[in-house]
């Protein structure tokens, strides 16, 4: 049986702080008295197991109890908040792709504030730079069962090749639609298609009347 000191440790690494000294800084905790709960040496209780959940992104209940882990929860950093680092900052902008008839965006340079990802869960996701990353919201039922409506995805705006299939983020009709792309036995086309295809047919669209915005890597819903 797996006894909440290891779950303490397992938590800090994958939540990507280097050191048990390293965490304790940035908790606030004193270096000896972390220490001693991650080596096992001292039990902690749950108040302190809330602020360690919290940090590492684990719900306090697995850390004391152990059970099933839930998914990684980002915390939410509002615009104008200090942070020790933006390694696993990621802008939420304040704008919707449709996943349904279309939702009008003018504002997507706004950013309303961030999402803050442990940067080892980050790295599982992409390569790329924080900076080339951005977290929007959908909007309709086209995607469906794959996307709701108010999920939230994650662009990865360097990654706008449609030579490979996927989910991409693509304005077209002045407006931003999420959909699936893939190839189209047409010259010069890509195929569209929506997952609720009984709702949604695939259309085939000119390259030219499409504008890429990103590829779609991560989503996150509600419950």
């Amino acid at each position: 049986m797996i006894e909440p000191f290891e779950r303490l440790r397992k938590a800090r690494e994958e939540a990507g702080f280097s050191s048990a000294a390293d965490a304790a800084k940035r908790l606030g905790v004193p270096y000896q008295t972390y220490v001693a709960h991650e080596n096992g040496n001292r039990a902690f209780k749950s108040d302190l197991a809330r602020k360690y959940a919290s940090a590492f992104r684990v719900e306090p209940e697995w850390l004391l109890f152990g059970g099933q882990r839930s998914e990684v929860v980002p915390e939410v950093v509002h615009a104008g908040e200090g942070v020790e680092s933006d390694e696993g900052l990621v802008a939420v902008y304040d704008v919707s792709a449709s996943a349904g008839y279309g939702m009008l965006a003018e504002s997507e340079e706004l950013a309303a504030n961030s999402l803050a990802f442990p940067p080892n869960y980050l790295k599982k996701l992409t390569r790329s730079n924080p900076k080339n990353l951005s977290i929007i919201s959908v909007k309709g039922d086209s995607m469906e069962p794959t996307l709701h409506d108010d999920d939230i995805v994650m662009l990865d705006f360097s990654k706008r090749d449609l030579n490979f299939d996927g989910l991409f983020v693509l304005r077209f009709g002045e407006t931003l639609h999420v959909k699936r792309v893939a190839r189209s036995s047409k010259r010069e086309h890509v195929k569209i298609i929506s997952d609720n295809r009984e709702v949604y047919p695939p259309e085939d669209m000119h390259l030219s009347d499409l504008e890429v915005v990103g590829k779609v890597i991560w989503k996150g819903e509600k419950v």
